[in-house]
């Protein structure tokens, strides 16, 4: 089976190699906030893979002009964004997809999303109930490495257990 796969919050390289390993559509970098990566960090982790489509994760409260920075900086090829930020984004951009995360058409990332194209965020990393519910798209968020672990001693054996029972890998 074919699944459309989006990554949330990609923190570090090893988050990033197992979204592509698991031939994943979308890789989410949260930007706008002072937390988040900025663009030579994610420039740095993005060149190391292939596949997913590098995705702009946007904070409300992010500037335009700052996307227009990321956008420019980056071969961004999506961007998650509300309503408000894709009208004023689609005039100056071209060639992005937009995943909005509010209203019911289009490609939404939804927990009670009721668009056919909808990306549903897992809550739960349970193949059986993505198998007996017939979801095609879904999203899971990358999990932080523990303080005293470097991102590449991550433990992805849940995740590797999930994609094991979907037959992915």
């Amino acid at each position: 089976m074919d699944y459309r796969i989006k990554f949330n919050a990609i923190r570090d390289l090893a988050d990033a190699r197992f979204a592509a390993s698991v031939m994943a559509e979308w890789m989410g970098f949260s930007v706008g906030k002072s937390t988040d990566l900025g663009i030579p960090q994610i420039l740095e982790i993005y060149n190391w893979c292939s596949g997913p489509k590098l995705t702009l994760e946007l904070a409300k409260e992010l500037d335009l002009e700052q996307v227009m920075t990321y956008c420019n900086a980056l071969q961004v090829e999506a961007i998650e964004c509300n309503s408000v930020q894709k009208e004023v984004l689609e005039g100056r951009l071209q060639n992005i997809e937009y995943i909005l995360t509010e209203g019911d058409s289009g490609l939404t990332h939804l927990i009670h999303g009721k668009s056919q194209e909808n990306i549903l965020p897992l809550l739960n990393l349970v193949a059986d109930d993505v198998l007996d519910e017939d979801i095609k798209q879904f999203s899971m968020t990358c999990f932080e490495a523990k303080p005293d672990q470097e991102a590449g001693e991550k433990d992805f054996t849940t995740f590797y257990d999930f994609f094991e029972g979907l037959g992915v890998l």
